[in-house]
């Protein structure tokens, strides 16, 4: 029984999701990141009024961070409590004192002035959270998206290494498969031949006898026509192709996507080559698997 032999997987997916909350200064906020498939690498973001000035820093980071993936990123900012102070309207008091003093000759008492609504008054700032963003808290946003598509890569990492180890799996069922291949493959020229004779005897009652060495050059003709070894050895050239970018660091969803029309055009040879019953049958499972494994690319960066 042979040995199952460990393979590296370093494929990044382009799905994931990652949140990030942090605070400088008067205000806090919350960055949020999503991933899904996409061609190249798009941007999209939601950021609160004021905050516009980010764009810029934002799409330069996210295009060195990211190649390929449609990512959903948005900003939510919020002003932090802090303890309200209360300011005292000292004209209103004067003019009230005065107005008493004036009309019942009675001064009020700092208690009474003090229950009137205005007299004191909350001197808490009205200013928007833009109106708070300083250089420093700037630095900081821009510092906590770093973390945010940290995580991010992170996640799409993951992800990555799970659909790899699939990928894999359907890599070595393709090597299975074209070991079944090569061993039907052995068959093909026996099987060429009876079926050459089966329709030559039948047309012997209606034709002259054909020689033999004529014989011999058609199944010849018609057993290097059936051959597929050429097509099993592309076969594995790609599955080791594949193999090896599965282990790579780079993006290689391209690639990959590349490689399964080259593994289909293959299994098409195979299949339209296929001198009997079984070997059809192998080449529609082919394309089965390389189906599946052109489904799974679809998420590889």
């Amino acid at each position: 029984m042979s040995e199952k032999t460990e393979r590296t997987i370093s494929t990044a997916s382009m799905t994931g999701f990652a949140r990030h909350q942090a605070s400088e200064g008067q205000l806090s906020w919350v960055w949020e990141a999503k991933s899904v498939n996409g061609k190249s690498a798009d941007v999209r973001f939601r950021l609160p009024n004021g905050f516009e000035k980010l764009e810029a820093e934002i799409r330069g980071k996210a295009s060195k961070a990211f190649s390929r993936g449609n990512i959903q990123l948005s900003l939510a900012v919020d002003r932090l409590e802090t303890e309200q102070s209360l300011s005292v309207n000292r004209d209103l008091i004067q003019q009230l004192q005065d107005f008493c003093e004036e009309n019942d000759g009675i001064r009020p008492s700092a208690l009474s002035l003090l229950s009137i609504r205005g007299v004191i008054e909350s001197a808490e700032s009205q200013s928007a959270p833009s109106d708070l963003l300083t250089d420093e808290t700037m630095a900081s946003l821009l510092s906590s998206l770093d973390d945010t598509f940290s995580a991010l890569s992170e996640a799409r990492d993951d992800e990555g290494q799970r659909i790899g180890q699939v990928l894999g799996g359907l890599f070595t069922q393709v090597s299975e498969l074209v070991e079944q291949a090569e061993a039907l493959a052995d068959t093909v020229p026996a099987t060429v031949r009876a079926r050459f004779e089966q329709q030559l005897t039948k047309l012997m009652t209606e034709t002259p006898p054909v020689p033999e060495e004529r014989i011999a050059q058609e199944i010849a003709i018609l057993a290097t026509k059936a051959d597929i070894r050429e097509e099993l050895d592309r076969l594995r050239s790609h599955i080791t192709a594949g193999f090896a970018l599965l282990a790579s660091p780079d993006p290689v969803g391209r690639k990959l996507d590349f490689l399964c029309q080259e593994f289909n055009r293959e299994a098409n040879t195979l299949c339209s080559k296929a001198a009997d019953k079984k070997l059809t049958e192998v080449g529609l499972a082919l394309k089965a698997v390389i189906d599946q494994i052109k489904e799974q690319v679809q998420n590889i960066e």
